[in-house]
């Protein structure tokens, strides 16, 4: 079982992994 910060770590990494996505998306939208 993964420790609390384990687990924490991993959701902090997964959110700037969807927050680069959308800036992705909203700059290919943008200058699109």
């Amino acid at each position: 079982m993964e420790s609390p910060d384990d687990a924490g770590l991993t959701w902090m990494i997964e959110a700037l992994r969807a927050g680069e996505l959308l800036k992705t998306n909203n700059n290919y939208i943008t200058n699109g």
